[in-house]
C-alpha cells in the first residue's frame, strides 16, 4: 500500500498535446503525480489521447477516470455558450463519481 498522499483532480479539459485550458489540465495532473497518487476526473472525449500519451510516457501514479454525460445531453450542445449549462452538469457527474 502506497504511503504517498492521494489527490483527486477534476480537469474538465485535459489533453496532453493541448494548449490553454486542456494543456494546463494535463500539466497539473502530471505535476501532481510526481509526488502524489492522483485520480484524474476528465471528459471522456480526451480519454483516447491520454491513453496514447500514457502508453508512450507512463505516469504510474496517475489514474484517469473519463466521464461523459449521456449522449442525448451532448446532442443538446449546439452553440459555444451552451458550455455554461453543460459544465455544471458535468461537475455534478464528477462530484457523484468522486464520492464513489
Amino acid at each position: 500500500m502506497s504511503t504517498r498522499p492521494k489527490v483527486l483532480l477534476s480537469a474538465y479539459a485535459c489533453r496532453p498535446k493541448g494548449g490553454s485550458e486542456p494543456g494546463a489540465g494535463w500539466a497539473w495532473a502530471k505535476a501532481a503525480a510526481r509526488d502524489h497518487d492522483v485520480w484524474l476526473l476528465t471528459r471522456g472525449k480526451f480519454a483516447h489521447e491520454i491513453a496514447e500519451e500514457l502508453a508512450i510516457r507512463p505516469v504510474p501514479s496517475l489514474s484517469v477516470v473519463p466521464l461523459e454525460l449521456p449522449t442525448w445531453v451532448l446532442k443538446l450542445r449546439r452553440r459555444p455558450a451552451d458550455v455554461y449549462w453543460y459544465y455544471p452538469l458535468w461537475q455534478g457527474l464528477a462530484r457523484r463519481t468522486a464520492r464513489q
